[in-house]
């Protein structure tokens, strides 16, 4: 049986990395993609297909460029980030 990653908005807890993945991906922008793609065969995602680890690299650097970009704005703010 395969696992799947599904999460509950409101019986789940989240990490604020998995929180700016989501803001920054999201569901929607993955099936797009998936779909331009070609890794949507009748509706269903093939998750062996090459671009689904493209899609994924590419996000985590959107993330990790979101981060900093938020830590600087905290810092020049004088807040602080965790």
């Amino acid at each position: 049986m395969k696992k799947k990653n599904l999460r509950s908005l409101t019986l789940d807890s989240w990490t604020k990395k998995q929180v700016l993945v989501m803001e920054t991906g999201g569901n929607a922008k993955a099936m797009e993609y998936f779909k331009k793609n070609g890794a949507v065969v009748h509706n269903t995602i093939d998750y062996k297909h090459a671009c689904i680890l493209k899609y994924k690299q590419d996000l985590n650097k959107k993330v990790i460029y979101k981060k900093m970009i938020n830590k600087y704005v905290l810092y020049y703010i004088g807040g602080k980030y965790a």
